[in-house]
């Protein structure tokens, strides 16, 4: 990935089934649109051909009897879409994977992430191996690297806070390294880095304050050497320093906000206190450069902020779930932060997404938008405990040029049942995110054929990838308890299918368990298969 017209850039949970460079006519050599200025989508094609794939993670699977152990699985795209066959799935009982055996509450899969961090054109993952909270083993990050053959283990790698080289505060029982990982190109090398959530660390006397290591990539893969971590009493970065119990990592994302070819990083701190409000939550946002992400000229956005649309309260959680995107097609990344405790009048816990937009002077509040489902005129109307803005993708549905937006409403009351769960879906524009056109999906939408439960979580990942190659971004939404037939909390994954005009469509849409024909493995008690989707 080079800087530039031809330079390539993670755009939040923006995937598209991609691999050749930009043209710098602005459109991607086989003719589909840029999503922002000196770069293309993130591909998450791990074969090279041509088909965006997608991991999965199940991370509370039994692993030969070791429970919560944690899992990946790998369904490859086609010309008909995501297929079983020659599906994977990895564990860290899979023979030659460092970093095992699997290991009780090991939450192999808790997170997921796609980039070339070795440019061969294709794709590689990165999985969380995020841990409990009390646990005192290390949690960790494996890496698998893409081939003509899909993911293979051959070079795999496994990277914690004791890897000889690491720098920071060092490993801490529960901060668990991995809980988040995300991925853009900070230094402009044209190799992918990975950026690693540890939200439960430590940082001097402020318990779970919050940390992000950097990884940055080579020919060889991801190295240690120039890695980095921030957390927010780093010296030089703009903010209120490091908060008890912030949270800073929780939610990250990577888009080019400057537009200067370099991926720059939003990290969310969602339960930052706020002008004395307990959980109000923040969001830090560091630059890139030719020596990486660097501390100057960073920013800090609150709702407190000038020219926010809301203020901060008590429990908001602003900045628990990132996205960044080209809204407005102006070739600089937009980023959308999650606020899914916001309350309205006596509705609690509704929630709402809070947009900013880029430009040459960087993210601004200023013309930032403020979408929620109680006065903008999005379908499906306020609840309590919506829990919108939970989970947030960009991608081009309609590749009409413009990135769209979906946004988990992982809670949200369907037809009676509680935390059945939605999707809410706002179409870019030419003057960024508008109404009109915007979708609503449950599991009780003609054309997906689950139908409504309490405790779905329907939404609870979403994820945007091309994987039939229509040119079109397809959805993936987790489905993180969703039954399969008597089997409480398997978990699932319904994919929804891009198309022109209305966008996103159910015609076609495929369901997937580990029941599917052709998967490994089975549906299990509480495997949360589709908690965690790339980039979500």
């Amino acid at each position: 990935m080079m800087r530039g017209t031809g330079s390539w850039i993670l755009a939040a949970v923006l995937l598209a089934g991609l691999v050749a460079p930009l043209a710098a006519s602005g459109a991607a050599a086989d003719g589909s649109p840029r999503t922002a200025k000196g770069g293309i989508r993130a591909h998450g094609d791990f074969n090279g051909d041509g088909y965006a794939d997608l991991a999965i993670g199940v991370g509370y699977e039994n692993v030969d009897n070791v429970p919560d152990a944690g899992a990946v699985q790998v369904l490859y795209g086609s010309a008909s879409g995501l297929t079983a066959a020659g599906n994977q799935e990895f564990t860290q009982n899979t023979p030659g994977m460092l970093g095992g055996p699997a290991a009780n509450a090991a939450k192999f899969g808790f997170a997921v992430a796609v980039g070339d961090f070795n440019h061969d054109g294709y794709a590689d993952l990165a999985i969380g191996v995020a841990r409990d909270r009390f646990t005192p083993q290390a949690a960790g990050v494996s890496i698998l690297y893409g081939s003509a053959a899909g993911l293979t283990v051959t070079g795999n790698q496994y990277f914690d806070e004791n890897t000889p080289g690491m720098v920071g505060l060092g490993e801490q029982a529960g901060d668990r390294f991995g809980y988040t990982v995300f991925v853009g190109d900070f230094n402009g090398d044209g190799y992918d880095d990975l950026a690693i959530g540890v939200p439960y660390k430590d940082v001097l006397a402020k318990t779970d304050a919050g940390a992000v290591h950097i990884l940055y990539g080579s020919a060889s893969g991801l190295t240690v050497a120039g890695n980095q971590e921030f957390t927010q009493n780093t010296p030089g970065l703009f903010g209120n320093g490091a908060d008890r119990n912030a949270l800073f990592g929780r939610a990250i994302a990577a888009g080019d906000f400057n537009g200067d070819g370099y991926s720059d990083l939003a990290v969310g701190a969602p339960a930052e206190n706020i002008s004395g409000f307990t959980g109000a939550g923040a969001v830090n946002v560091m630059y890139g450069s030719p020596s990486g992400l660097q501390v100057a000229g960073s920013q800090f956005f609150s709702q407190d902020g000038a020219n926010m649309p809301d203020q901060a309260e008590t429990s908001d959680n602003f900045g628990l779930g990132l996205s960044a995107g080209d809204y407005n097609g102006d070739g600089y990344s937009d980023l959308a932060i999650g606020v899914p405790l916001e309350d309205f009048g006596s509705i609690s816990n509704t929630g709402a997404v809070h947009v900013l937009y880029g430009g040459p002077g960087k993210l601004t509040a200023v013309g930032s938008q403020f979408w929620n489902l109680q006065s903008s005129g999005l379908k499906g109307g306020a609840n309590n405990n919506d829990y919108m803005g939970s989970a947030l993708a960009s991608a081009d549905f309609n590749n009409d040029g413009y990135d769209d937006l979906a946004i988990g409403d992982s809670e949200k009351t369907v037809d009676g049942n509680t935390i059945s769960g939605a999707v809410t879906v706002i179409y870019g524009s030419r003057r960024g995110l508008r109404v009109l056109g915007n979708q609503l999906f449950t599991a009780d939408t003609l054309g997906i054929r689950i139908g409504a439960q309490h405790d779905q979580k329907f939404g609870y990942a979403v994820a945007g990838a091309d994987f039939n190659g229509d040119g079109y971004a397809d959805l993936a939404i987790g489905i993180r308890a969703q039954d399969v037939g008597s089997v409480v909390d398997a978990g699932a994954v319904e994919i929804l299918n891009g198309g022109p005009t209305t966008g996103l469509t159910t015609a076609g849409s495929q369901y997937w368990t580990q029941d599917s024909p052709g998967v490994l493995d089975q549906a299990e008690y509480d495997d949360r298969f589709g908690r965690a989707l790339p980039f979500s």
